[in-house]
């Protein structure tokens, strides 16, 4: 923050949230999946509803699936005692084209595991 001041960090920090809200936005807007508060920083908070079975035990699945698949990284936490996934922005590296792949990986894997019931 000595060497270029306050403007950068701003900046990045401003591109995180709005890289949140976009995923909010779109996650919002795919079906079986229920999004969280709109986010005021960098972090949503998002879960699938599947058509049948235990919400909880079907998100742990997906959560699971999707790190086992590496290609991103999601974490999960309980709110009013239900499981619910995270997804935390936060990293400089993390831009729009990450935020899509995000997205992507997270329709497709959890229709997948929708369909092998």
């Amino acid at each position: 923050m000595k060497l270029f001041g306050v403007a950068p960090f701003r900046a990045a920090l401003s591109e995180k949230i709005q890289l949140a809200r976009y995923f909010h936005e779109n996650l919002k807007l795919v079906d079986s999946f229920e999004v969280g508060p709109y986010p005021d920083l960098s972090v949503v908070t998002y879960r699938y509803i599947p058509r049948r079975g235990n919400v909880d035990l079907f998100n742990e699945r997906l959560t699971k699936r999707i790190q086992q698949d590496g290609r991103i990284f999601i974490s999960s936490t309980r709110i009013g005692g239900n499981f619910v996934l995270r997804m935390a922005i936060s990293s400089f590296r993390t831009h729009l084209s990450d935020i899509e792949e995000a997205l992507d990986v997270l329709k497709w894997t959890a229709t997948r595991l929708a369909d092998e019931g």
